[in-house]
């Protein structure tokens, strides 16, 4: 039978523009149960994120009515800093799927934030599952801090990790969010930590979008480094040599350089920033 007029459209949107999907990383097919996952958000998009909680053996929690959930949000530097705290409901008994708002609070200000779930019985904390939260510069954020944290499509297009096309040995991302969540901690605490002190920083309101993008490239490469190290198992077979991780020696070389790089930004902004002060005025 024909359809006369308009077809008229669902009102909803589909619930994974809204609703993030927090999942275990995988390698090669396998889920890494002890590495810590992430969700990628926009400044100034309103979202929630949910989450099957499990426990350190990978094992799916079964909450029954004795269970309640909450969640604390803190930025990553400041971690054990409370931004705000709300309750979380299931949305699906069998799996212990948990859904939690994220609070303007987060959403509104560009950063890198954990998400800290809590699992209470009876009134009770028992288990905590950490998450960290990659929240981009946007243009749609009323509020205009940390617009020097890079977002990922930006590192991905410089580090060719785009697509799992441009990795053909591995058919994958070489990194995950949650790797450049930590590798974008780490640039912040390598400032703090580099003298001369002139205060720490956060990642809300680092001021160099350069040696966050430097220093980010660098911490990724030393994971790289790492993982070639441990993994890269040459071999003969019938006369045909494999060594498809051969690639230690040209990261170890690359990570420092970039090392080099971005402890010479750091040093040159700091002792202009110290200058600066230290030539201010009072009243």
């Amino acid at each position: 039978m024909p359809v006369i007029g308009i077809p008229i459209a669902p009102s909803d949107l589909p619930s994974n523009l809204y609703v993030k999907s927090v999942n275990a990383s995988t390698l090669y097919g396998e889920s890494v149960l002890e590495r810590r996952p992430g969700v990628r958000t926009f400044a100034g998009a309103e979202n929630a994120f949910s989450v099957a909680l499990i426990n350190d053996d990978g094992e799916h929690i079964i909450a029954d009515d004795s269970f309640t959930f909450k969640c604390r949000f803190a930025e990553a530097i400041k971690n054990t800093t409370l931004i705000e705290e709300v309750t979380g409901d299931i949305i699906d008994v069998d799996y212990s799927i948990v859904q939690f708002e994220i609070p303007t609070s987060v959403s509104d200000i560009a950063g890198v934030y954990i998400a800290s779930v809590g699992i209470f019985i009876s009134d009770k904390l028992r288990h905590t599952y950490n998450i960290w939260i990659y929240n981009e510069p946007s243009v749609w954020s009323s509020i205009d801090k940390s617009a020097a944290l890079p977002s990922l499509d930006e590192i991905r297009t410089l580090l060719r990790d785009s697509s799992p096309v441009e990795n053909e040995i591995l058919n994958a991302r070489q990194f995950g969010i949650e790797e450049y969540a930590q590798a974008a901690v780490e640039t912040v605490r390598l400032w703090n930590d580099t003298p001369p002190f002139i205060g720490d920083l956060t990642t809300i309101n680092f001021p160099s979008h350069h040696i966050y993008v430097n220093g980010m490239m660098y911490f990724l490469f030393e994971m790289l480094v790492e993982w070639y190290r441990k993994n890269r198992l040459p071999y003969s077979a019938g006369g045909v040599n494999i060594d498809d991780m051969n690639k230690l020696q040209e990261y170890m070389a690359e990570a420092q350089q970039k090392f080099q790089e971005v402890r010479i930004l750091i040093q040159r902004s700091k002792s202009s920033l110290n200058i600066i002060g230290g030539f201010g005025k009072i009243g």
